[in-house]
């Protein structure tokens, strides 16, 4: 990743400018999550990649109660820091995995994330399950690709129930929901298509009840089509510098 080698993302300070600027976006989205909630609790995930410490703070002094990270990279440079400085605050924040896990990084992974969202097979899952420590229970999310691109990572469709009623088998582990990254041309239908598997396996695993689903440009149709989480980055941060 080169933007490590170009911005210090341990960085603390932050402008009063840069501060307000990001106070008054986490608001502004805030207020439009609970708009289309229309009531139902949705979970606002900032999603922080190439942000530093300063940033994110000032996104959870902001409001920001979850934070969601891409890369293990990046949890290890940031996620002390960030615990530090909640310590101080006295603020409470939990942590997502919300990119890509390789197997070689899930030891790294586990001490530093609430949740894992991007499990996207059982193989994965059974990785995980195998390192997560005697008497914890780690939350995960089954990632499906409705869109289909080739580009975008998770199970098929198809494959998703199968690989949901496996997983929830495993030991330490809770199969929290589900997780996907829509086509931005055609949103709707992969959140509706993500809803309704969500339905079909709760009725088997009744844990997998949350739909992880919308992003900065697509969050509100994914609320109406019934998302719990959604993972907002450029709303709130502004467009990225480095990819």
């Amino acid at each position: 990743m080169a933007y490590m080698d170009n911005k210090d993302l341990t960085n603390l300070e932050i402008s009063e400018r840069r501060e307000k600027e990001i106070g008054e976006a986490v608001a502004k989205v805030m207020e439009a999550v609970d708009a289309a909630a229309k009531g139902r609790q949705v979970r606002l995930i900032a999603a922080t990649k190439t942000r530093d410490v300063g940033e994110v703070m000032a996104a959870i002094r902001g409001g920001v109660k979850c934070i969601g990270e891409n890369r293990v990279q990046e949890l290890e440079e940031k996620m002390p820091l960030v615990m530090e400085e909640c310590g101080k605050a006295g603020i409470e924040i939990s942590s997502h995995l919300i990119g890509q896990l390789q197997k070689n990084k899930i030891a790294k992974a586990l001490p530093l994330v609430d949740c894992i969202e991007s499990v996207e097979s059982f193989d994965k899952a059974q990785e995980i399950s195998e390192r997560v420590p005697a008497g914890r229970l780690l939350d995960v999310y089954l990632e499906v690709n409705e869109s289909g691109e080739e580009s975008k990572s998770g199970c098929k469709h198809e494959e998703a129930f199968d690989y949901a009623r496996s997983i929830s088998s495993l030991p330490g582990l809770r199969l929290a929901g589900l997780m996907t990254v829509a086509d931005p041309v055609e949103g709707r239908g992969c959140f509706e298509r993500l809803r309704g598997l969500r339905d079909k396996i709760c009725k088997e695993v009744e844990t997998c009840q949350r739909l992880s689903m919308g992003m900065s440009g697509d969050f509100l149709e994914a609320i109406a089509c019934g998302a719990t989480d959604v993972r907002i980055g450029t709303a709130i941060f502004g467009e990225r510098s480095f990819k």
